[in-house]
C-alpha cells in the first residue's frame, strides 16, 4: 500500500501549510540512496516481475473473474508497487505497436466529431489556446489543467471543482437528478464526519465513504465500510485524509493538478452502493466486483468509446475490441471480443449507457470528459453513474492519438463556440444548456 504519511509542503501563504502524501519510494531511491547501476536493477527487474504477474492476472480473468476483479487486482498491485507500476506504464507506451484498427475507426467517425464540436455550447470556462497541433492525448489535459490553473490564480474561477471535489459533483448529479447511488450525507468539517461514522448501526451498512479533495485512485481516498467493527476503525483513517492533499506525481500535469487540489477544502461523503436486483455486490480494494462500469469518453455531447475492465474496448457502431491478452496489445490487433458480451447487445443495454454519458456531457457544457457509468444487469434501462473525469489516466490501446486530435482540432481550425452561461460548470441545470449561444 502507498505509505500515506505526510511531509509539508508550504502553500500560496506563507502562513499556511498543505501535506502532500510522500511520492514513491522509488523516486527517493533514484535522487538520493542507489548508485545507477543498483537503481535499475531494483527499479526495472521488479517492473519485469510486475509484468508477468500482470499478464497471468489477466489471463486468469479474461475467462473466469467476475467484472471488475481485473481492476481490483491491478489496482492493489499499484498501490504496492506504485513507481515500478508508474514505469512499467512509461514502457508499455513506447513499445506498444501501431494499432491500425484505431486508425480506421477515427477515419471513419471523424467529420461527426467536427459537426458536433461547431454544434456545441461550450462553457466558456473552458475555452482555452493550450492546444498544439499533433499534440498527444495527455498534452491536451495538461492544456487544459494549465488553463484551469491560471483561470484560479487570476480570476478564483473554480469549476474544476466538478472533478476535483467528489462532493461538489454529486451535489451536481442531484441537482439535475441525474441516476446515481444515493447519497447519505457530505461534510466538510472533521467533527460532522466523525460524529456521523460512531452513529452507523449494522442497519446503516453498508456504505462507502469517500474524500472528496482526493479523487486521484493513487490516494486510496475511498473505503467501504461493511460492520460496526470496521467503522470504528475510520475514525483514525478520516483523521488521516483530512490532513492529506493530493499529489498527481506520475502525471505531466503534477504541477498544476497540484495547485487546482491544493486550493479544495477537505471533504468527505458516504454512498450506497450500487445494487442490481438478482447480484449481490462485492468489494474488493476500492473497486466493486461483479458490476460491469463502462468508461465513456466523450467529445462535444458525442461519444467516442467506452472501457470496460481496461481491456475491453466498446465503440458506438457495435464494435468491441478485446485486449485480453498480451499479444493483442503488443501487435496492436486486438480480437473480436463482441460474443463475450452478446447478452449486452441482445438486449440494447448499451443504448442507456451512451445515452446518459451523452447528457451529463451536454448538461456540463464540456468538451471533452469521461463518464464513468454502472450498467445494471436487471434492467436495461437503468445504468447510474459513478462519476466523472477531466484528467483521465486510462490506457486506451492506441486509440488516444486519434482521441486527441478529434478532441483538440475543432479548438485549433476555430470552430469551437462557447455559451452565454456566467455560473460556474457545478450550478448548470437543463435550463441553461436551453439558453441560446
Amino acid at each position: 500500500m502507498i505509505n500515506t504519511a505526510t511531509i509539508p509542503l508550504l502553500s500560496n501563504d506563507d502562513d499556511d501549510v498543505k501535506y502532500h502524501s510522500k511520492p514513491p519510494k522509488g523516486s527517493i531511491f533514484r535522487e538520493a540512496i542507489l548508485p545507477n547501476i543498483w537503481y535499475i536493477f531494483f527499479l526495472f527487474v521488479p517492473s519485469g516481475l510486475l509484468l508477468i504477474r500482470i499478464t497471468i492476472s489477466l489471463a486468469i480473468c479474461s475467462e473466469w473473474c467476475q467484472h471488475g476483479e481485473i481492476s481490483a487486482r491491478v489496482d492493489i498491485l499499484k498501490s504496492q508497487w506504485p513507481w515500478h507500476f508508474y514505469i512499467l506504464q512509461a514502457f508499455s507506451k513506447m513499445f506498444a505497436a501501431h494499432n491500425p484498427r484505431a486508425q480506421q475507426y477515427y477515419d471513419s467517425v471523424a467529420e461527426d466529431f467536427t459537426r458536433e464540436a461547431s454544434k456545441f455550447q461550450l462553457h466558456p470556462y473552458f475555452m482555452h489556446n493550450n492546444f498544439k497541433q499533433n499534440g498527444s492525448f495527455h498534452d491536451c489535459i495538461h492544456a487544459r489543467l494549465k488553463h484551469f490553473a491560471q483561470e484560479l490564480r487570476l480570476s478564483n474561477r473554480d469549476s474544476f471543482k466538478i472533478e476535483k471535489d467528489k462532493c461538489t459533483m454529486y451535489k451536481f448529479f442531484q441537482l439535475n437528478e441525474l441516476p446515481h447511488c444515493e447519497i447519505l450525507g457530505t461534510w466538510y468539517d472533521l467533527g460532522s464526519t466523525i460524529n456521523y461514522m460512531n452513529s452507523l448501526k449494522a442497519k446503516d451498512l453498508p456504505v462507502f465513504i469517500k474524500s472528496c479533495h482526493l479523487t486521484q485512485g493513487s490516494m486510496q481516498g475511498t473505503q467501504f465500510v461493511d460492520s460496526k467493527t470496521k467503522a470504528k476503525k475510520m475514525k483514525s483513517w478520516v483523521m488521516q485524509k483530512w490532513n492529506v492533499r493530493a499529489n498527481d506525481f506520475d502525471r505531466v500535469w503534477k504541477h498544476e493538478g497540484n495547485l487546482l487540489t491544493d486550493s479544495l477544502k477537505p471533504g468527505f461523503l458516504a454512498q450506497r452502493p450500487f445494487e442490481q436486483k438478482g447480484f449481490i455486490p462485492k468489494v474488493q480494494g476500492r473497486y466493486s466486483v461483479g458490476i460491469l462500469e463502462f468508461r465513456v469518453e466523450v467529445f462535444f455531447g458525442k461519444a467516442y468509446l467506452a472501457i470496460v475492465d481496461g481491456i475491453f474496448i466498446f465503440l458506438p457502431n457495435g464494435e468491441v475490441e478485446d485486449y485480453s491478452t498480451l499479444a493483442s496489445y503488443v501487435t496492436g490487433n486486438p480480437s473480436d471480443g463482441r460474443n463475450k458480451f452478446a447478452w449486452i447487445f441482445s438486449w440494447n443495454y448499451m443504448d442507456c449507457v451512451w445515452k446518459l454519458a451523452e447528457q451529463t456531457a451536454k448538461l456540463m457544457q464540456i468538451d471533452a470528459l469521461r463518464v464513468d457509468i454502472f450498467l445494471d444487469r436487471s434492467h436495461p434501462q437503468q445504468c447510474k453513474l459513478n462519476e466523472i473525469s477531466l484528467s483521465s489516466g486510462m490506457v486506451y490501446h492506441g486509440h488516444e492519438e486519434y482521441m486527441a486530435k478529434a478532441w483538440s482540432e475543432p479548438f485549433l481550425k476555430g470552430e469551437v463556440k462557447t455559451s452565454r452561461s456566467t455560473k460556474p460548470v457545478y450550478r448548470l441545470t437543463e435550463k441553461d444548456l436551453k439558453e441560446k449561444h
